[in-house]
């Protein structure tokens, strides 16, 4: 795969949902490949960095805002709610490809919505994901790209000595992670669990408990490559 990618001309557009992102190729067999990547804003540069060392002919355009949840206006601002931006978010994807097509649709969350602040509404979350996924898949510029669809779920926390905010995070991560699968098989999508596989490594890539360093991103970054070569 590696040659491959010296051969081919990979474009990456990434748009963050805390982060939502989208990734599209230049070349005749692989056409778009769009992430929408919830993960705070330095998280979802790391993820970028680490597909751009891995794909070295790729262009990378990042568009991360940190505090984004699937569906809440998170510290009373719209602009952190990604289910009421999502068509703004697909339409400056469009935007920036023109009249190519999208080859993938990868959905990679991360852990907003598990926080402190929202531990009573955990059933809106699986409710706003559910309408963010049907959101992405109707939207007319998906519908013409008809690309591949993944769901990566949300990484691991820290269950112990974390801030007062991601206190009782891995514990809803650990109900919610199921549900959030499940929906995402329901809507077609392909799920790569990396919550389950990193909760024993999870430490030694998060010294705060939450958010990973490099050779953590590295992990999941891996995992998309592993998906679309």
């Amino acid at each position: 795969f590696s040659k491959q990618c010296v051969r081919l001309r990979f474009q990456i557009c990434i748009h963050v949902n805390a982060d939502v992102c989208s990734i599209y190729s230049e070349n005749n067999t692989l056409h778009e490949y769009l992430t929408i990547n919830l993960f705070k804003e330095v998280t979802c540069f790391v993820k970028a960095f680490q597909l751009k060392m891995m794909m070295p002919n790729a262009r990378i355009v990042n568009n991360s805002r940190s505090g984004r949840t699937i569906g809440f206006d998170n510290l009373g601002n719209k602009e952190l709610n990604a289910l009421r931006n999502i068509d703004d978010f697909l339409n400056e994807a469009k935007h920036k490809i023109g009249q190519d097509k999208y080859d993938y649709v990868i959905v990679c969350l991360g852990t907003n919505d598990a926080k402190n602040e929202f531990s009573e509404k955990q059933d809106e979350v699986i409710a706003n994901f559910e309408k963010l996924l049907q959101k992405i898949k109707t939207h007319q510029f998906i519908k013409n790209s008809n690309p591949k669809l993944i769901f990566i779920t949300p990484p691991p926390m820290r269950s112990t000595d974390v801030e007062y905010k991601y206190q009782g995070g891995n514990e809803r991560l650990s109900l919610l992670v199921p549900e959030l699968k499940r929906i995402a098989k329901q809507k077609n999508f392909q799920v790569i669990d990396i919550y389950h596989p990193l909760q024993k490594i999870f430490n030694h890539y998060a010294p705060d408990g939450v958010h990973m360093v490099p050779s953590g991103q590295r992990i999941i970054a891996e995992k998309v490559v592993e998906e679309i070569k």
